[in-house]
């Protein structure tokens, strides 16, 4: 009789592969995500296993491939720096297209990020009640501010700087044309675009304000993120570690009109 190593992991239970084939055909999820998912209710699969499961199941076709990776260039444990940038969005009226901006913040160590209202007049008056608000934001989630980086557009003005510095951080200015120094807030402006934003025809500021705190609050709460063990940057804890979990243990929700789905694990 073949003895199991201690080291060995059990077999991928039947109901596993159930809820990863679930998963897949209702939401056509990458094998990252699919593993982001099951990690948030307790499961730890490899993307091999994830793969393997779905190829059996005929469902080897892979289209977030690519769209669920980041190697971060910076590898370092920043819990006292932020990345910030702007982000637009197109918005219909009657005469005509005009855009709207937004400031997009994200916190390097813990990866949430927090964004303001959006306007279409980003104008200095605008940018420095953004830092104030920025600044009470911090202040009543207990986050540690040390240094905000941000690159070289305009908008952000002396004064915006100025406000920033008057808590004791600093401000790190990027290199002209140098978009990898800004690349966690860069990516996150490329997930919120492709993911959510893109999939909308914004009708007012208050719709694009709607959207994005459904966004943020995703992102935040629900959405996995690699870095994180698979788990949201806003999750402070592991689910307790399963080894199999029955479908009828599992729900999801949905916001912003069934855009964005998270499986969660009902209470026992």
């Amino acid at each position: 009789m073949e003895l199991k190593k201690d080291n060995e992991r059990p077999k991928t239970t039947d109901e596993v592969r159930d809820l990863i084939i679930k998963i897949k055909l209702e939401t056509g999820f990458g094998y990252t995500k699919i593993r982001q998912e099951l990690a948030k209710l307790g499961i730890k699969v490899s993307r091999q296993t994830v793969k393997n499961i779905l190829v059996a199941a005929g469902l080897h076709e892979d289209p977030n491939t690519g769209k669920d990776f980041w190697d971060a260039f910076l590898k370092l444990h920043a819990d006292t720096m932020l990345q910030c940038g702007y982000m637009s969005k197109p918005l219909w009226t009657s005469k005509g297209i005009i855009d709207l901006f937004m400031i997009v913040f994200i916190h390097i160590g813990t990866r949430r990020i927090w964004m303001p209202p959006s306007t279409a007049n980003p104008n200095s008056k605008w940018v420095e009640q953004q830092a104030r608000n920025f600044l009470m934001h911090s202040e009543d989630i207990g986050l540690e501010t040390k240094l905000l980086m941000h690159d070289r557009n305009t908008k952000f003005t002396k004064e915006f700087g100025e406000i920033i510095k008057s808590t004791g951080c600093g401000i790190k200015k990027t290199p002209i044309r140098s978009p990898n120094l800004q690349a966690h807030v860069e990516r996150v402006v490329q997930t919120l675009k492709h993911e959510v934003l893109n999939e909308f025809v914004v009708v007012s500021e208050k719709h694009l304000n709607h959207i994005c705190r459904g966004a943020q609050d995703w992102y935040n709460n629900e959405r996995g993120h690699s870095v994180r063990e698979n788990l949201p940057p806003g999750w402070s804890e592991h689910p307790e570690e399963v080894q199999t979990i029955k479908l009828k243990d599992v729900d999801y929700s949905t916001r912003l009109g069934g855009l964005l789905k998270h499986y969660w694990r009902r209470a026992a």
